[in-house]
């Protein structure tokens, strides 16, 4: 097995997964981790949830400090997004979002905390993200980060075949050939 101690992914998802992609992510985050990598998401439902229930080292990012709290394992490390103390994740939702105008304050906060999740303090080595079907929503914001920031990006959209062994050896080689940080 590769060793990725220093490695960083993040695992980002839609809030309703296929069964597939929740087990998927949940073990994904644990084979990572296991292996000595972190996981970064973002405490939503769905397949954030079902990665911060496999990680081991886990960082979480928060829209606002009582965000979902009650889904979040205690050993993970949490940041919060602030609006002042992280204005290039502020920024990053009228640079990507393609309607940034239409957004409430709280989706406009879900939306900045997803830069974070794929640049805070560096950026991931590798975002392996569960879209719905559709591709869209914050998943999709997450996605154009990463792929802006020139990060290896693995979709698998809901209803995609997809074979979890091929995914697992796919994150290992694109992580093994990442040199650490």
């Amino acid at each position: 097995m590769i060793m990725l101690n220093g490695k960083t992914a993040s695992i980002i998802g839609t809030r309703n997964p296929t069964a597939k992609q929740r087990d998927a992510a949940q073990d994904l985050a644990y084979d990572l981790s296991a292996a000595g990598a972190r996981i970064r998401t973002g405490a939503a439902y769905g397949i954030d949830e079902a990665a911060m229930m496999g990680a081991l080292w886990l960082d979480v990012f928060l829209p606002w400090k009582s965000y979902n709290r009650e889904i979040i394992p205690e050993r993970a490390n949490i940041t919060v997004y602030e609006p002042y103390a992280h204005a290039t994740w502020t920024a990053s939702v009228t640079a990507w979002h393609p309607a940034p105008q239409r957004l409430s304050r709280g989706m406009f906060a879900l939306h900045a905390r997803n830069f974070g999740i794929q640049c805070y303090p560096s950026n991931v080595d590798l975002c392996v993200a569960f879209p719905n079907s559709t591709g869209g929503g914050g998943t999709a914001q997450g996605m154009r980060i990463a792929e802006f920031l020139k990060i290896s990006l693995i979709s698998i959209r809901a209803g995609q075949d997809f074979d979890y062994d091929q995914l697992r050896d796919q994150v290992f080689e694109v992580l093994g050939q990442k040199e650490a940080a």
